[in-house]
């Protein structure tokens, strides 16, 4: 993964509409389980105030270090948090996640052995650590890589293989039900499909770990299927959400391989209905200009290529990265002339209000705009296959033909910067 050239050197900018899940809301999926975040007050706050605007104010709990336990190390301090925790929950979380900030990084408490010695003292609790660590951000272990790796790891080996279950992991939320994957997979011989979002209980998602095969739809969840295939022995697929009707068919042709069965599913219903959903949506939308941020999708440079190759008249993307699986979809829009934004550029601030009558793709691409023709999307969230085109373009139709309050929608979302 590369980095757009912003040319503003150590100097970032952070747009209010640079949004996200956050790692609270993120650990949150572990049903039933409790967070313990161990780090200095200030550190804590943001967190805090992202779990009480999100509803899991009685899920996340603080130590909070100072200065001689980062001298002296701060083993003990967790101990006896932890003890201190389990005397005031009115009832003992099946699972903690002890989150460590960036001081850590520097201390190197071993973490891992001290799980184990909480968990002997707690038979009953299942223990896992993790990272809050932002400075991480630019590495191959940032936080939202750490904590999907960590929740994972409550899966224990189980005797019994579900072979006619697949998981979806990853994707915060689950595959929109009416997408045709779910027929693919039944005729393909796999009718039941798992995902982290389904399960009320600890106990219940545990049952995830019984699944025959992984379909990761998130890249920053292939450490977790990786460790998931080595402990748990379920082989996994990365499928990255796209919107190009020729890589979608490939990635079934792949998923199809991967599982042993399926090629001989019709999509070409399927595939119609998308068609006529990008036809119409650029009858629509027509030549005004469309601008797409990273934040919404995984490919950005790939959906502006699929846009520009149907018609559409894609004035800018939005991103500060460039993945390696989206080069040459960034290399093809580079040469039409699209305009780059890093939202990171210190001068971002100066160039907001762009082009107001943009439709917008993602948060940051309407912040930057001006615009208030939005499509409310983030991290391609429910999409996947011939229905996420359909479901994409129907959300383009209708943000160009209505306006949208971008501070509501934020809210709505309930992200956190």
């Amino acid at each position: 993964m590369s980095k757009v050239d912003g040319g503003h050197g150590a100097l970032r900018y952070t747009a209010p509409s640079h949004v996200d899940w956050g790692l609270v809301r993120i650990a949150a999926l572990v049903p039933e389980s409790h967070m313990l975040f161990v780090c200095p007050s200030a550190c804590g706050r943001h967190g805090a105030l992202g779990a009480v605007d999100q509803g899991y104010k009685h899920r996340v709990s603080y130590i909070f270090v100072y200065r001689q336990d980062i001298i002296d190390g701060y083993d003990n301090v967790i101990r006896e948090g932890v003890s201190e925790l389990l005397e005031q929950l009115p009832k003992a979380p099946p699972a903690i996640m002890v989150f460590v900030s960036c001081i850590d990084d520097l201390i190197g408490t071993d973490l891992d052995a001290l799980m184990i010695e909480l968990h002997d003292a707690r038979p009953d609790i299942e223990f896992r650590a993790g990272h809050m660590n932002p400075i991480s951000l630019d590495g191959t272990a940032p936080p939202p890589v750490t904590a999907q790796n960590a929740m994972f790891d409550f899966l224990k080996p189980s005797e019994i293989r579900d072979a006619d279950a697949v998981n979806f992991i990853g994707s915060f939320v689950d595959v929109l039900p009416v997408c045709e994957v779910y027929e693919f997979l039944a005729q393909a011989g796999f009718p039941l499909v798992r995902h982290i979002s389904r399960y009320d209980t600890f106990e219940g998602f545990l049952e995830m770990a019984k699944s025959a095969y992984n379909i990761s739809l998130w890249p920053p969840v292939t450490l977790a299927a990786r460790s998931m295939e080595k402990k748990l022995g379920i082989p996994f697929l990365s499928l990255c959400v796209s919107y190009d009707l020729d890589e979608i068919a490939a990635d079934y042709h792949r998923l199809s391989e991967f599982l042993g069965g399926g090629a001989d599913y019709d999509f070409a219903p399927h595939i119609a209905k998308a068609e006529r959903a990008i036809e119409n949506a650029l009858q629509i939308v027509g030549d005004r200009p469309i601008t797409i941020s990273n934040g919404a999708v995984w490919k950005p440079f790939g959906l502006a290529k699929v846009l520009i190759e149907h018609g559409f008249n894609v004035e800018s993307v939005v991103a500060d990265e460039i993945p390696a699986f989206d080069r040459a979809a960034y290399d093809f829009i580079a040469s039409r002339g699209v305009t780059i934004f890093d939202p990171q550029a210190p001068d971002t601030i100066l160039r907001r209000h762009e082009n107001a009558e943009a439709v917008a793709i993602g948060y940051d691409a309407a912040y930057i705009a001006g615009s208030c023709h939005i499509v409310d999307l983030a991290n391609d969230m429910g999409m996947f296959g011939y229905h996420g085109v359909w479901t994409l373009m129907g959300m383009i139709a209708a943000a160009a033909e209505t306006e949208s309050d971008l501070a509501q929608l934020m809210a709505d979302f309930g992200g956190v910067i």
